[in-house]
């Protein structure tokens, strides 16, 4: 869920971090994708690598780490919790040890802790009236949240599941489904609050730059005029320098991954955007005609047909006549 930080109340990290704390992370995995979702609480893909990299030697610094009225919001179980339901559901294979559950199902997340939530919100300037949340200047708080129609589904169907979250916390949350032309035309111009896609967490390598750039200051544009990247406009001075450090760094020196590390907590502390899971993808595949397709079992390729790959999956393609 990322915020177009320069529109109230989203510029305030105070408000943004009570959402987060708003969301119970384990139903909205299990309204989404029936728990098929890796958690990530850091603005890169919960992908082994990374995890390897990135999360797991950074779980520490999450335990430890505090908003400014000294909480702890990380919750370092949440995968047992969830390992636990999805156990008592019939799920098999789900394993019972707690690192094996956390490799599985993400290092952890953020605490659903709506008494926390409702004191941030009140420090923001916010008040209760009933069920519903008044903003600061005495409107009602509602969220609009931008979404895919049609494509990205995991991202489609996440947003209903957080709308559901908020809602419940009393803050009446609709969805926006958009075609990928006008949503993302939206989110270029800044015409939008919440947006449910990817943004620029995103990352294959220990080198996070070409992701992590786009949370430069210099990307950030006015509402109505189009930019290429940082489309929550998103200003953090230190973060920028930070970026600036890892440009000119080349993808061999040995403190990317420290700097990497600095640029993902920066980007917890003022949390622009509240980073949830690691993207599932399904991948049908037709076996009518011909076989030998990635799977679990013969995985000579990422299973990825519609991304350029699929050149090195089309020669190890049998026609199915020929298995027979």
């Amino acid at each position: 869920m990322h915020f177009n930080t320069s529109k109230a109340p989203y510029d305030d990290a105070k408000t943004r971090w009570a959402l987060a704390l708003a969301i119970n992370l384990e139903q909205a995995s299990i309204a989404t994708f029936s728990g098929m979702l890796r958690a990530s609480p850091l603005a890169i893909p919960p992908t082994t690598v990374l995890m390897d990299t990135y999360h797991q030697p950074m779980s520490q610094w999450l335990s430890e780490f505090t908003l400014e009225d000294g909480y702890k919001p990380f919750d370092a179980d949440y995968a047992l919790r969830l390992g636990e339901r999805l156990r008592s559901e019939g799920v098999e294979n789900i394993p019972e040890d707690p690192e094996a559950l956390r490799e599985l199902l993400g290092v952890g997340w953020w605490k659903h802790d709506p008494a926390q939530a409702t004191k941030l919100l009140e420090e923001a300037g916010f008040t209760k009236n009933g069920n519903q949340w008044m903003k600061p200047d005495g409107t009602p708080f509602t969220i609009n949240i931008l979404a895919p129609a049609d494509f990205e589904v995991q991202s489609q169907r996440l947003a209903f599941a957080v709308a559901n979250e908020w809602t419940q916390f009393g803050i009446p949350a609709r969805v926006q489904q958009m075609q990928a032309g006008a949503f993302f035309t939206a989110e270029n111009t800044g015409d939008y609050e919440v947006g449910s896609y990817w943004g620029s967490s995103c990352a294959i390598t220990p080198d996070l730059f070409v992701r992590m750039e786009g949370w430069h200051k210099d990307y950030v544009r006015e509402n109505g005029v189009p930019t290429s990247s940082n489309r929550g406009r998103y200003v953090d001075e230190e973060l920028s320098v930070l970026i600036d450090g890892l440009r000119a760094m080349p993808a061999d020196n040995p403190k990317i991954v420290e700097t990497g590390t600095e640029i993902l907590k920066e980007l917890v502390e003022g949390l622009p955007v509240i980073e949830m899971f690691g993207t599932s993808k399904f991948v049908p595949v037709n076996e009518t005609y011909w076989t030998n397709y990635p799977a679990a079992d013969n995985y000579y390729e990422g299973p990825r047909w519609w991304w350029s790959n699929f050149k090195f999956i089309a020669a190890q393609l049998e026609p199915a006549a020929a298995s027979q």
